[in-house]
């Protein structure tokens, strides 16, 4: 779910949870925990609710 969040975002703009969760396919309740898991690991960064790659992920992989 990691990568396929990290490839979604890749876009440069920001999402929301249920943008998110409704692009992959996924609940919503699994996709909000792993961008908090991502938050706190420097992956993305969240304003407002609103999701965007970290510069730091976007390089990486």
């Amino acid at each position: 779910m990691r990568q396929s969040i990290k490839d979604l975002l890749r876009d440069g703009r920001a999402w929301s949870v249920d943008e998110i969760s409704s692009r992959l396919l996924l609940p919503l309740d699994r996709v909000q925990a792993e961008l908090h898991r991502m938050d706190d690991d420097g992956d993305v960064l969240m304003h407002a609710g609103w999701y965007r790659i970290a510069e730091r992920a976007r390089d990486a992989d």
